[in-house]
């Protein structure tokens, strides 16, 4: 049995006329014959009864079509689906860090899809720490991550697309909220919230303290930006973080650091030696080309 022969079989169940059929999947009347033939010497019964010059489908016939049109239809719904795909269509599954899900992927997302309204593209969007995004992408859960870097990481690709402006953030009626920037070493007497180890920037900014010879006392490590912000806001801490969109509707104050010197960027990233479909290329080049 073969799917040509399902196909053959359903095609004739809702004609009830061999030349018809035959014509419809252009094929000849004698090949059609002889696949309707194998298919009933394989399912060891009859499946269609002679009327006139048609035929119709008896009891055993209507039992196997049943199934047969079902699968014959989920096939042309995935075949038209990865036709979709293999066009430039289908889903690009997007993981993201916070400080880039508010404004700037959203953002960039929304452009790529203006640019290729002739293509059925639809995200899939999910929010991550860069630990988490670099494990979903090697094993197949996300196309692309929007993360920092982890230099581990060998076969993933990462691209700069931002650079990543660090600030103080502190509680509105903090000592150092009075100040339009700041040294780093000036956060150093007061206690401070840091990432956790499984973060992707708390190698960034353990670097920034090394740079200064300097390191404060940590008050909590937290693996969620959100949750820094929100613990400033009450006072637990002050922190060294990304500028972020959404600082700016809570409670705290971001302090531009402008000493040391130092560069850091969000990245775009995905795996190496892997497969990715026309859409999800064309989003990754998109985004590296434009940046944010």
């Amino acid at each position: 049995m073969n799917l040509y022969h399902l196909r053959y079989f359903v095609t004739l169940a809702q004609l009830e006329h061999y030349g018809k059929t035959a014509e419809k999947l252009k094929i000849t009347q004698p090949g059609l014959s002889h696949a309707i033939a194998s298919l009933e010497e394989e399912l060891g019964v009859k499946l269609f009864e002679k009327e006139g010059r048609n035929v119709v489908l008896n009891k055993y016939g209507k039992m196997f079509y049943n199934d047969a049109s079902k699968i014959i239809s989920m096939l042309d719904i995935s075949v038209n689906s990865f036709q979709n795909i293999s066009e430039g269509g289908g889903n690009i599954s997007l993981s993201i860090i916070k400080p880039l899900a508010i404004k700037d992927i959203p953002k960039v997302a929304h452009d790529f899809l203006d640019i290729n309204k002739d293509k059925e593209i639809d995200f899939k969007f999910y929010t991550g720490v860069t630990k988490d995004i670099v494990e979903g992408l090697k094993s197949g859960i996300y196309d692309i991550g929007f993360c920092s870097k982890m230099e581990n990481e060998t076969e993933v690709e990462f691209v700069p697309i931002k650079k990543q402006e660090m600030c103080a953030v502190v509680p509105y009626d903090h000592p150092l909220a009075k100040y339009k920037e700041l040294n780093l070493k000036d956060t150093i007497p007061y206690k401070q919230i840091i990432f956790s180890k499984s973060s992707g920037l708390r190698p960034v900014i353990d670097g920034l303290f090394e740079k200064i010879g300097e390191y404060p006392k940590v008050s909590y490590e937290v693996e969620e930006d959100s949750l820094i912000v929100g613990l400033i806001a009450q006072n637990f801490g002050i922190a060294i973080l990304p500028k972020m969109y959404s600082i700016q509707y809570i409670n705290v104050k971001a302090i531009p650091i402008i000493k040391p010197d130092w560069e850091s960027y969000f990245y775009i990233a995905r795996m190496k030696n892997r497969y990715h479909s026309p859409a999800a290329d064309s989003f990754f080049k998109y985004v590296c080309e434009k940046g944010l």
